[in-house]
């Protein structure tokens, strides 16, 4: 295998490799709803288009010192697309995307299959699954909005990506940005001035303690975060909190516009997202079978994604069009507690404000 053909992942991107589990696979699942859509124009779609970014020809391969990228030598888009002629019901689509969720993606091909069911009722399905090593949900989102153009009678512009060695630049970048760090913070003492052998010795000694001070106070701040982190109360043992069993059921509801949940959060100075984790909050008080009068002392998070891409230094940010992995989590304590809706959604606002400002993403 050529040094072309083979290289090593980003950490963020094998970290999902080493999470996963068999009875929890690390994998994205996306489902589409397109009417017309023909397994001929999928396959000449997949083939022009999606296959423009080379990392889908790619395959994480487990061997000193680490994961690697490496082509399949014998990639072939079939491999990759099941076409399903049956004719299914909305409650028989549901248990056919469920049972799909539960098929292992091949471990010898590139992580990634697309089926896609014509025939079904309310417009042909198409189902992606992907392993998370390979993109985020922003990087997907990404992929889509430049293929997928408003209209039908436009073509997609062609984009796409090389697959390349980004270990090397990643840590070159990292190197160097921890270095400006150290160095701006020399530069900080010597204004001060630290380094003046001329001033005298107590005003030297009283510069030097205020620059550790702000050291301090820096490292400090950290410390006391992760602390923070740390000691949160574990959730509250509830239905919600089983072992998992490997087994994964898909369900949906019926379309909810998004402009109901927009003008609750215009109205409320908050994130779409907001309202849609104090429904959730809300939604969950009946079913984790604790009883009302122990609702009050509930803990229960929610993992939440945060996109850090613009908090990156510029030389680490990824470029437009790229894959991989640029996000962080933070674990938003949902207020189960909470009888009014309007308490349930500021304490909500409150909390991820608090939580995306720290360390934690």
């Amino acid at each position: 295998m050529s040094h072309e053909q083979s290289h090593l992942l980003l950490p963020a991107d094998s970290a999902w490799l080493a999470l996963e589990r068999p009875e929890n696979p690390m994998t994205i699942t996306v489902m589409l709803r397109v009417d017309g859509l023909t397994a001929p124009r999928l396959r000449e779609f997949l083939q022009v288009y999606w296959l423009a970014w080379e990392r889908f020809r790619f395959m994480p391969v487990q061997r000193s010192p680490g994961w690697w990228w490496e082509q399949d030598p014998v990639f072939d888009l079939k491999h990759h697309l099941d076409v399903v002629l049956d004719r299914f019901s909305p409650d028989e689509l549901q248990d056919w995307v469920s049972a799909r969720l539960n098929q292992p993606l091949p471990l010898y091909r590139p992580r990634w299959k697309f089926w896609l069911a014509p025939n079904a009722e309310g417009g042909a399905a198409l189902i992606l699954r992907l392993h998370h090593c390979y993109a985020d949900g922003l990087s997907l989102l990404g992929i889509f909005d430049r293929l997928c153009p408003p209209s039908p009678q436009q073509h997609p512009a062609l984009y796409g990506a090389a697959e390349t060695p980004q270990l090397a630049r990643w840590s070159t970048a990292a190197k160097a940005w921890l270095e400006r760090l150290v160095a701006n913070e020399t530069a900080t003492r010597g204004e001060v001035g630290v380094t003046d052998a001329e001033a005298p010795a107590t005003d030297r000694m009283q510069q030097a303690g205020r620059s550790l001070e702000r050291v301090a106070a820096n490292g400090l701040k950290l410390l006391n975060e992760i602390s923070e982190f740390l000691v949160e109360p574990a959730d509250t043992p509830s239905d919600l909190k089983r072992p998992l069993l490997g087994r994964r059921q898909c369900r949906w509801s019926e379309p909810v516009p998004l402009a109901r949940f927009r003008s609750v959060a215009d109205a409320t100075s908050v994130t779409i997202n907001d309202v849609l984790l104090s429904c959730v909050a809300a939604a969950v008080r009946s079913r984790l079978g604790i009883e009302a009068a122990e609702l009050d002392d509930a803990v229960l998070h929610a993992a939440v994604p945060v996109d850090i891409r613009s908090r990156l230094p510029a030389d680490l940010q990824p470029e437009s069009g790229s894959l991989g992995n640029y996000f962080g989590t933070v674990f938003v304590p949902l207020p189960v507690d909470g009888e009014s809706p309007l308490e349930r959604l500021y304490r909500i606002k409150h909390e991820t404000r608090r939580l995306k400002k720290s360390w934690q993403p």
